[in-house]
């Protein structure tokens, strides 16, 4: 199975590149991209991929994408990770989450597409699983100038699945930390 990272963001928030600030000795992206060591395939979506840890590059298993989109949508970062996903089915995870549980992630992704997560009623669209296949339903939301995320999960049906049946594998729900402005990244430090 592959999973991608969506590493396509400006950081306006945050003030600085997000991805690399360091986060218990690695980056913030390192962090996200150990979480997945139980996939096949890692792609990592971006649009700087320069900037990036050098380290990423030498792990086999995972591939920097460069996004052809100069504009910003996270439905560009889905559209290049379904062209270049070896495999049928995707999981699609924030690049700014460095406290992904894998076990979470890896049972998650072992449910039926499209999916994606909530918790206490507030939805996570980009921590889902998606086939191939949606990459036409992707490819019609952009040429009707629809970026949202959520968009496409009405679009195609996707199912929504509980946080809760996860706990086991993340009591405190750190997966659904990101970090998008500072006091986010020092919540997720020390907690």
């Amino acid at each position: 199975m592959t999973a991608a990272v969506l590493a396509g963001g400006k950081s306006k928030r945050f003030g600085s590149d997000k991805l690399l600030q360091p986060f218990f000795g690695k980056t913030v992206i390192e962090r996200v991209v150990e979480a997945l060591s139980p996939f096949n395939e890692v792609l990592i979506i971006t649009k700087n991929p320069p900037k990036l840890p050098s380290t990423l590059s030498k792990n086999s298993k995972v591939k920097l994408i460069t996004e052809i989109f100069t504009e910003q949508s996270p439905l560009y970062g889905l559209f290049t990770a379904l062209k270049h996903a070896t495999f049928d089915k995707v999981l699609i995870v924030p690049g700014d989450a460095p406290l992904f549980s894998p076990l979470f992630l890896y049972h998650f992704a072992r449910m039926e597409a499209p999916a994606f997560i909530v918790e206490n009623g507030r939805k996570h669209p980009l921590i889902c699983i998606l086939k191939k296949i949606h990459i036409t339903a992707v490819e019609e939301l952009i040429k009707e100038n629809m970026h949202k995320v959520a968009e496409l999960h009405k679009k195609i049906n996707s199912k929504e699945v509980n946080f809760d049946q996860f706990k086991v594998f993340d009591y405190r729900k750190k997966s659904l930390i990101n970090v998008n402005r500072k006091e986010d990244f020092y919540e997720a430090l020390y907690r």
